[in-house]
């Protein structure tokens, strides 16, 4: 079989190469594109899932919860695995750091119907499992902050 074969029409200037792994790569001419740049596509996915995740634990989070600890929690940020079967959720609060773990271990005990509320509004073949973790990064970011001020004065 030919490594690269091209596939040229001069109506719509649509080009179709195939590689060497006979993996389709379409593009326009006028469009920069080289087989390499194929693949992160499903990056882009993964990454476009993952906040839409994000918003819609946020709204449930806010709009549906009962418990007033959990209503009040930041979502900020969400890794997808490869797969999409789990999102590990990054949550913040500016309740008292020694209820931490009481705030994660009750979204642990949730979990499973805030995965029942994703299913009902994003329309996905699989939802994935979701484990919460505190997410610190926001108060990490705030002492460096606070040391770079006292620096410079």
């Amino acid at each position: 079989m030919i490594s690269r074969s091209v596939i040229s029409w001069k109506s719509t200037n649509y080009v179709r190469l195939r590689d060497k792994s006979d993996f389709p790569v379409c593009y326009y001419p006028h469009v920069e594109i080289n087989i390499e740049s194929a693949m992160p596509a499903e990056f882009d996915r993964g990454r476009r899932i993952a906040a839409l995740i994000q918003h819609e634990v946020a709204v449930v989070l806010s709009r549906e919860m009962r418990d007033r600890r959990l209503s009040m929690l930041t979502v900020t940020r969400v890794d997808l695995s490869r797969d999409h079967k789990k999102a590990d959720i990054g949550v913040t609060s500016m309740d008292d750091p020694l209820e931490r773990q009481a705030i994660i271990s009750s979204l642990a005990k949730v979990s499973g119907w805030i995965r029942v509320q994703l299913g009902r509004c994003l329309h996905l073949k699989v939802i994935p499992t979701l484990l919460f973790y505190y997410d610190d990064s926001v108060e990490q970011g705030m002492a460096l902050s606070q040391l770079i001020d006292d620096l410079q004065k």
